[in-house]
């Protein structure tokens, strides 16, 4: 609470400061009653000063017609060139990053073409200045003499061009008509794939060694919804030399805070894939999201590679101690292999010369690691162990 006393008393004193010189402050010769008003271009003595309620942001001065009567709608000497009146700089332009969804839509004239009484106000789309194609409902203002923007009221729709034309109607302040280039035009963004993963469930799977099953399906989260009969025409599936047929549907689950369902698609491809190829997903260039809009401008290509052969990759041997236990010391072999093994039964594939039959006992699976354990192994020998 004391902060906010304290914080009330600077502000009056700063409006004081602005706006009134203080009975302190005035000559001795005053009335007592005569203060000094401030204003953007003059000082007026001897004015008593208004309630804080009646005093405005004025762009201009309002100035006197020859019957002596104030003209509000000149805005003071506004001089003109004598340039022709064109577009000057227009935006935006390119295409628009996603994150813009209302842009602001600009124009910049060589000449004045409204005073400064017009600045701010607000103009509904039906004013004739320029017109938008595909149609946007919006308000133009007018933020200096020069300068027209126009806010639109609902967001752009994705992946189109929209044409800009200036209305030649449009005049100076002098009269001059518009000439040049009266017509402009920007893109929002076109469709492409944020994100993409295999299998049908929502576990992330290292593409570089995917299970049959799982190398059937592919997660794709698109920029944008989509149709599906429509993007369908823009995916390839290949391999072994060939084109593989798919299916299209929507995703059975999704991220809700992040995508809607629409840009979630699960491609099914309806055949068998052979083993240890490289599976190849080709979006092709003019993909879009409904027939007529914009299409990407690059081809974009996705590689993963199904279930590699079955084999031995190699093995690492350390010492384990364990004193106080009824093993003690131990030296574990861990075998590696390109795929999980399957643990039923593992122990009947593996021997060590020398040693007993390997029983459940001794061989235990971690994924696609086998560890031999709990053998009477003897340091600074040569044990060979056969698959």
């Amino acid at each position: 609470m004391r902060l906010t006393i304290r914080f009330l008393h600077i502000f009056a004193f700063c409006l004081g400061a602005i706006l009134l010189v203080p009975s302190s402050c005035k000559k001795a010769d005053e009335q007592s009653s005569s203060v000094t008003a401030f204003s953007g271009s003059f000082v007026e003595r001897g004015r008593p000063v208004a309630d804080l309620a009646d005093y405005r942001i004025a762009y201009y001065e309002s100035v006197a017609s020859e019957d002596g009567a104030a003209n509000s709608g000149a805005a003071g000497s506004i001089q003109e060139s004598d340039a022709p009146l064109v577009v000057a700089d227009y935006g935006p332009r390119d295409e628009l990053p996603q994150e813009i969804k209302k842009p602001s839509i600009w124009v910049v004239f060589s000449q004045p073409v409204v005073p400064l009484a017009k600045l701010g106000e607000p103009i509904r789309e039906d004013a004739g200045l320029f017109t938008i194609e595909p149609p946007l409902a919006g308000v133009y203002r007018w933020y200096g003499t020069k300068l027209l923007s126009f806010e639109p009221d609902a967001e752009t729709i994705p992946q189109q061009r929209y044409t800009i034309t200036v209305s030649d109607r449009i005049k100076s302040l002098g009269g001059k008509s518009l000439q040049g280039e009266r017509s402009f035009s920007f893109e929002t963004e076109r469709l492409s794939v944020l994100d993409w993963q295999l299998g049908e469930g929502d576990r992330w799977i290292w593409s570089g060694n995917v299970h049959p099953e799982d190398a059937k399906y592919i997660r794709l989260i698109f920029s944008y919804p989509v149709n599906l009969e429509e993007i369908a025409k823009w995916i390839e599936v290949r391999a072994a030399g060939k084109n593989w047929s798919f299916a299209l549907a929507r995703l059975p689950k999704i991220d809700e805070k992040r995508y809607r369902d629409e840009q979630g698609v699960l491609l099914s491809i309806n055949e068998k894939l052979p083993l240890d190829a490289d599976v190849t997903m080709t979006l092709r260039a003019g993909a879009r999201s409904e027939p007529a809009w914009l299409g990407s401008k690059e081809e974009k290509i996705w590689t993963y590679h199904t279930l590699l052969p079955f084999r031995y990759e190699g093995v690492s041997v350390r010492s384990s101690s364990r004193p106080r236990t009824e093993e003690g010391d131990s030296i574990p072999i861990a075998l590696e292999f390109s795929q999980e093994v399957e643990p039923e039964g593992a122990e009947k594939y593996f021997s060590i010369d020398g040693m007993p039959v390997l029983t459940k006992e001794n061989v235990h699976i971690y994924g696609s690691t086998v560890v031999i354990n709990r053998m009477p192994l003897q340091y600074q020998q040569n044990y060979t162990v056969r698959i």
